[in-house]
């Protein structure tokens, strides 16, 4: 709940010289008349627990005498209310508070201020009221609250002044009542609407006595007795002719009844009620009530939590006035009349289930609350917020939050590490040329067919979402249409992340593959998220696609599931098995390559037996949970006893279309097209080879090279331990031997430098297995230069759990290593104001280095497949950023993203000679053809490297020799 009623009171007291505003201050303080008191006293504080309203509470005595009115408008700059003073027998004074202090207080706040005034009549010792003289100035000036009349010198009304003062701020009269028509303000009226519908539980239009009751323990702590709510109904019906109906209390009743309290001068109550629903002093929910803070960390996801789930599936039925599990357009506005926006509109209604009349169905409705959740918490946590999720939920330790509505998700790559997941919904990205049938197919998801998809138009909601089956159990699967034009359009982060990835692609359109193999080879080729390709547009004649191989040889050759054909009669069948697929490789992504070997010629060129029992290996480690639960799929009518059966499942593949093993006739193999492959003899080379292993021409040269990379390597091992061999001994010779001394450098603690650099590791689960290996080796490097530094720097690396974790404990090597090793994420071990993220996005530039700072390189290796994701990190985490000033020493011919080592080495050489210039030369590769800034000349431009992939893994393998590379190159060459 907002509390803004624990904020400071800052009451200022005004007045003419000699009118008693120090004499008031004093009477208060010591409780009696003090005769003789300074010309001013200095501020004075009162502590909440002595307050009424439990508040800590500044009273100002502001003198006119001496110093000018630059002094009080700087006072009034800082007060919360303000007390004029007068002497109820000197009408001079009185006169003053219309022509000097009312005026100037417009002067300083406006015209139409908020900031409320009170008028104290000071020396009324005898028993003659002289109200009267300032009704006048109360009607014509709406800024005063009110008028108290007082007597320093018999304590007459003394706490009352001060006591009103502190009423004024706590609970103001101005934003509830209008005094010059006599009624609640339009923004009363609408909160207190709002409190009158969340309390109306059976949403009959009415609060009976249950409800009065509940609505009564709620705000006050207390029941109403039953003689109570007798007094309440009569006095609201004594004013209000409908205000009582059936003996229970209507909302025209509700608002005349708060009317009454303010009238009376009881607002205090009214303001009870309000802020019990979240409302501050200007009528308006806090910002820490709609929006609590919710850290969601890199990886994980939000969801409906079990409470948030029951409170909206109870509004549901709260709502469903007539029971039909559908909201009819009233039903559903009435819903939603409590929140500042209009109902669900047509576009959202187009993205979940409705029946044939357009209504939502309940399974349609809490998909639109998943989706939101998924996608935008912050929207479903203000809509719960004015839904009245929060109220009722507070107790003695913690006030009640929408925050309680919305579960945090297991980080993506602990579920990979775990294979298994709790998460309930998942995303699939729908990449696709334009008419490819994209809306037809998302559309289907809610079981509309092509009549209704058309309806919708080409500018619909981006997004479809719907219940799945997954094995048991239902998962929500949200499919997100990518909105891009051109392969060459650059995609956000955010549009190329998800669980899973549909690339659709028209059969009779020759370039509509090419679109689909482009997005994939730039954004999802060698990253950890399961891809499918879906043919559209079956019925149609197939023409030959624009590309360098078939989508069928494309699937193989980057390991994906054979392309899956879209067909008329699967259009509208929300439960298709296309669906099912889908959801099952998004809620198993470590069985992404379980396919290939069902693919592949493994099964088909080897016998059954041993194909099973290579499959089987691959899958022992990585899928035995599903085994157990696997035993029975009614929609393949299939028996998934058998490991191939479960590959089919994954697949999406029925038992029919399993291959059968495919025999050579006459020294001929068939084609999968129907045409057939004549068998060339070349001598029991790669071509038999291939057959007996079922390995491809291109693997099992890829295994050769690695053999030979092996014998080579083992041989200039030899080589190079002979060398170094006769270098000690040469040097042994020459009186040298100490230079064979172990380096003995300092640790971390010893080390006069402060400066910490962090390894954020939060990454892991967009990295390969490869990619994984290599990051470790580039931590590796690092630790090697910050322990060869004669003043190591504060290394430490976050975040630092999963499949890298696993790589980097299994190295003997590494135990011994002078490294901070934590699992926490970045925020729980330094402050985000420390935090500078290094990136080469940023447009900041980073000038040296402060110990107060943490200085952070992303765990990221392949930094072409996730551009702009660091940046994107910091400033959603609200972290610094900032980029090494590369562009101010140096011209680079290739691009300037540099790997986790070199970073960290230049870091590690500017503490050191604290020259930037110097350390780049000294780190960066001599390929990349680095010169400095001003030896450039003006004509020549940056190229663009064309082996930024071939690059990207040599900058990682600096330490394999030359030759080695050589071998490696020649073998991806043929």
């Amino acid at each position: 709940m907002a509390e803004e009623v624990q904020a400071d009171v800052r009451i200022l007291l005004v007045g003419e010289q000699g009118v008693g505003k120090t004499s008031l201050v004093m009477s208060l303080l010591e409780d009696e008349w003090v005769e003789h008191v300074p010309p001013k006293l200095e501020r004075v504080l009162i502590p909440a627990d002595v307050t009424p309203e439990n508040v800590t509470t500044s009273i100002v005595d502001c003198s006119v005498g001496g110093e000018g009115d630059a002094y009080i408008v700087s006072e009034l700059k800082h007060a919360n209310v303000v007390c004029i003073v007068y002497t109820v027998s000197d009408d001079s004074t009185i006169k003053k508070v219309t022509d000097r202090w009312l005026p100037l207080l417009r002067d300083v706040y406006g015209t139409d201020h908020e900031i409320p005034v009170i008028l104290v009549g000071n020396k009324s010792d005898g028993p003659t009221n002289h109200t009267d003289k300032v009704l006048p100035i109360m009607e014509k000036w709406p800024e005063v609250e009110t008028c108290v009349e007082c007597s320093a010198k018999t304590m007459k009304n003394v706490s009352e002044i001060f006591f009103y003062a502190q009423k004024a701020v706590v609970h103001p009269t101005r934003p509830l009542y209008d005094a010059d028509e006599k009624r609640l303000t339009d923004k009363t009226r609408k909160a207190l609407i709002r409190v009158f519908k969340i309390c109306d539980r059976d949403n009959d239009g009415y609060l009976n006595d249950s409800e009065l009751n509940e609505f009564q323990k709620l705000c006050f702590g207390i029941p109403l007795t039953s003689a109570a709510i007798e007094d309440v109904k009569r006095a609201v019906a004594d004013g209000c002719s409908d205000g009582i109906v059936d003996g229970a209390l209507s909302l025209p009743g509700f608002l005349y009844l708060n009317l009454l309290f303010i009238e009376r001068g009881r607002h205090e109550t009214t303001w009870t009620v309000l802020r019990k629903f979240g409302y501050e002093s200007n009528l308006k929910l806090g910002e820490d009530y709609l929006y609590p803070r919710v850290h969601v960390p890199v990886g994980c996801s939000t969801e409906l939590s079990p409470e948030g789930i029951q409170f909206l599936s109870a509004l549901f039925e709260k709502h469903d006035e007539d029971k039909d599990q559908c909201l009819s357009p009233c039903e559903l506005a009435n819903l939603f009349s409590v929140c500042p926006t209009a109902a669900l509109s047509r576009e959202i209604l187009s993205a979940v289930e409705t029946n044939q009349r357009g209504w939502i169905t309940y399974a349609g409705y809490m998909a639109y609350w998943n989706m939101t959740t998924l996608i935008n918490v912050s929207q479903t946590m203000e809509q719960l917020a004015y839904l009245g999720f929060a109220v009722g939920r507070s107790t003695q330790t913690r006030a009640g939050s929408v925050a309680d509505a919305i579960k945090i998700t297991r980080e993506r790559k602990v579920d990979l590490t775990e294979r298994g997941t709790n998460r309930r919904v998942f995303q699939c990205l729908v990449v696709g040329a334009k008419d490819t049938g994209k809306s037809v197919f998302m559309q289907s998801l809610v079981g509309r067919g092509l009549l209704d998809a058309m309806h919708t138009g080409r500018r619909h909601y981006p997004y479809v979402i719907n219940r799945v089956k997954v094995k048991e159990e239902y998962k929500y699967l949200l499919l997100r249409e990518v909105d891009v034009l051109q392969p060459q359009d650059v995609l956000s982060s955010a549009e190329t992340t998800a669980d899973v990835v549909a690339f659709l692609y028209d059969i009779s359109n020759p370039d509509s593959f090419a679109f689909c193999a482009t997005i994939y080879q730039k954004y999802f080729y060698r990253t950890r998220t399961p891809c499918v390709i879906i043919a559209t547009k079956i019925e149609r004649e197939e023409v030959e696609q624009r590309w360098e191989v078939t989508p069928e040889e494309f699937c193989r050759q980057h390991e994906l599931p054979r392309p899956i054909k879209f067909t008329e009669a699967q259009i509208g069948l929300a439960s298709g098995p296309i669906f099912e697929q889908l959801a099952t490789m998004a809620v198993y992504p470590h069985l992404r390559r379980v396919y290939y070997l069902h693919d592949s010629n493994l099964l088909s060129k080897i016998t059954f037996g041993a194909a099973l029992a290579a499959l089987a290996g691959f899958l022992e480690t990585s899928c035995s949970l599903i085994f157990a639960n696997y035993h029975f799929v009614p929609e393949l009518n299939c028996r998934t006893s058998s490991v191939q059966d479960l590959v089919c499942i994954y697949c999406g593949m029925s038992e029919c279309e399993k291959d059968e093993p495919q025999q050579a006739v006459d020294g001929v193999m068939p084609k999968e097209d129907g045409g057939t492959d004549e068998k060339e003899d070349d001598g029991g080379n790669c071509d038999n080879t291939s057959e007996i292993t079922g390995l491809s021409k291109h693997a099992l040269k890829k295994l050769k090279n690695r053999e030979r990379w092996l014998e080579h390597r083992k041989r200039k091992r030899v080589e190079e331990k002979q060398r170094k061999k006769e270098k000690r001994l040469a040097l042994k010779e020459a009186g040298l031997g100490q230079q064979l001394r172990r380096f003995r450098g300092k640790t971390m603690e010893q080390s006069a430098c402060k400066v910490r650099i962090a390894i954020d590791m939060s990454f892991d689960d967009l990295m390969s297995e490869k990619d994984c290996r290599r990051t470790v080796q580039q931590l590796n490097w690092c630790y090697s230069a910050n322990r060869r530094c004669p003043e190591p720097m504060q290394f430490y690396i976050s975040s630092f759990k999963g499949q890298c974790r696993k790589i980097y404990d299994s190295i003997e090597s590494n135990k011994n290593q002078d490294i901070y090793l934590k699992d926490e994420p970045l925020d729980e071990l330094f402050r985000p104001e420390e935090i500078i993220y290094l990136t080469a996005e940023s447009d900041n530039v980073l000038s040296d280095l402060d110990d107060s700072k943490v200085y952070v390189v992303g765990g990221l290796v392949d930094h072409n497949s996730q551009k702009g994701l660091c940046l994107e990190l910091a400033v959603r985490q609200g972290y610094g950023h900032a980029r090494l000033p590369i562009d101010e020493f140096v011209e680079m011919k290739t691009r300037k993203v540099l790997t986790i080592n070199h970073v960290f080495e230049i870091l590690v050489h500017y503490s050191v000679n604290h020259d930037w210039e110097k350390s780049f030369f000294m780190v960066i590769p001599p390929r990349k053809g680095a010169t400095k800034k001003e030896i450039r000349t003006g004509d020549e431009s940056e190229e663009v490297d064309k082996q930024d992939l071939l690059e990207s893994t040599e900058e990682t393998e600096e330490l394999d020799s030359p030759d080695v590379k050589r071998l490696e190159l020649e073998g991806s060459q043929q």
